[in-house]
């Protein structure tokens, strides 16, 4: 009887610690934050500054042209139309 007590006991206890092993490896990997690869992220940074770099030349093109124009006018007929006897003939006349 006593044999079988401290198999008993022995078998509890080697349990225990695998349970006490697992539980231990598996709080490591899901504790441990992700961190992204260096390189992605350095490829990640240059692709944003190429833009901005990009972004901020086209507004400065842009800005330049627009002061380097010195004919620049606005049309004083841009919101006219160009036959406004149709439009009423069309409005009088709804069977057409």
């Amino acid at each position: 009887m006593k044999v079988n007590q401290t198999l008993l006991l022995v078998g509890g206890l080697v349990i225990a610690l695998l349970l006490v092993v697992i539980a231990y490896l598996y709080s490591q990997t899901s504790v441990q934050p992700t961190i992204p690869n260096e390189q992605l992220v350095q490829q990640e940074v240059q692709r944003q500054l190429q833009a901005l770099q990009t972004e901020s030349a086209r507004k400065a093109e842009e800005g330049a042209a627009q002061a380097a124009n010195p004919f620049k006018t606005t049309n004083p007929l841009a919101g006219v139309e160009l036959n406004p006897v149709e439009k009423a003939e069309k409005v009088l006349n709804p069977f057409d």
